[in-house]
């Protein structure tokens, strides 16, 4: 804290970026934008190499092979996704990531990984009991031996929080990425929704003659949330299964979906040019509502225990240069 009085005293605009602790306590919980009061999920993350990328890959899903990014839900339990991913020492690899709902029998198996070994055991138990339609592929990973610290497991609390914080000395601060929206990372708009914010903060930043006050922090904020951290929110809500937003599973997945890739483009982030854009996540929330009521995914293969599992094939294209983000081709939803 004595560190960021300082800073905030040497210069013009500081901008807070810690995690989902720390200094982050310095902005508070803007009430009305919260719903949730505690994590939704318990989370297992895994990197792992072993399983090639080429079409063979989940190739029962698409021909994508090493661009998947695949999806799947398994009624009371929770959710599932592999993906590509380079780790540092390893090169190309896969990353693993599951989200646990409360009380299941996942949260149970989750909180038993005590290292990236345990954790590829309840991984691979994973799909063999709820997902084994996936089940040959887990087979092949191996963990990374040389990186004992790839794997986590943990929790987070979805929260929003203000723009604007202060120091000990009460000099104006800025919160920024998880200072200033704590997502849920099931519908990964977290560091895209950073980079936007940054962006957005950029551009009003550019030409602005004035001081960098409590005004300017809380428009600025204001603006990023209304044309992108709302949006961000909202689709996180909908993947989580926030009553509000309709209880069939099955019709808010492909409603989530389809918002969750107009977020990934870069011509649909409103922070690309603020100036040209009319509140286009108004729209694009109401397109996505339209999609819950109306559509609903074709069913994949489902445990024969678990009637209410899905996966969703997602293509992969070239990250977007703005985001960092990854654009993803669905199936088109059925009308029904």
């Amino acid at each position: 804290m004595d560190g960021l009085d300082e800073i905030a005293a040497g210069h013009d605009l500081t901008l807070v970026a810690t995690g989902k602790g720390g200094l982050s306590s310095l902005f508070a919980r803007h009430e009305s934008r919260s719903v949730f009061n505690g994590p939704q999920r318990s989370l297992l993350m895994l990197t792992v190499t072993g399983l090639g990328f080429d079409e063979a890959a989940f190739a029962h899903r698409s021909p994508a092979g090493g661009t998947h990014a695949a999806f799947s839900f398994v009624g009371d339990e929770g959710e599932t996704w592999w993906g590509p991913y380079y780790h540092k020492d390893a090169g190309p690899s896969w990353s693993f990531l599951g989200w646990a709902k409360s009380g299941s029998q996942w949260e149970q198996r989750f909180s038993a990984a005590a290292s990236a070994q345990t954790a590829l055991e309840i991984v691979t138990d994973l799909h063999r009991d709820f997902i084994p339609w996936d089940l040959p592929e887990v087979l092949q990973p191996e963990v990374i031996s040389q990186d004992p610290h790839s794997w986590l497991k943990g929790a987070v609390a979805p929260e929003v929080r203000e723009g604007l914080g202060r120091t000990k000395s009460g000099r104006v601060v800025a919160s920024l990425g998880d200072a200033a929206i704590a997502y849920d990372p099931l519908a990964g708009q977290g560091a895209q929704s950073g980079l936007i914010q940054t962006a957005i903060y950029v551009n009003r930043i550019v030409g602005h003659g004035g001081p960098f006050d409590e005004h300017w922090i809380r428009e600025a904020y204001e603006t990023f949330y209304a044309q992108r951290g709302a949006g961000g929110e909202l689709v996180t809500r909908l993947f989580l299964g926030h009553p509000e937003l309709g209880s069939d599973r099955r019709r808010r997945k492909p409603g989530a979906a389809a918002y969750w890739q107009t977020l990934a483009r870069p011509s649909g982030s409103p922070g690309h040019d603020e100036r040209k854009r009319e509140d286009p996540v108004s729209r694009d929330i109401e397109e996505s509502r339209h999609s819950c009521r109306f559509g609903r995914t074709r069913p994949q293969q489902a445990h024969p225990e678990d009637k209410t599992a899905e996966s969703s094939d997602d293509r992969a294209v070239p990250p977007s240069p703005l985001t960092g983000s990854t654009q993803r081709t669905h199936g088109e939803p059925r009308e029904q």
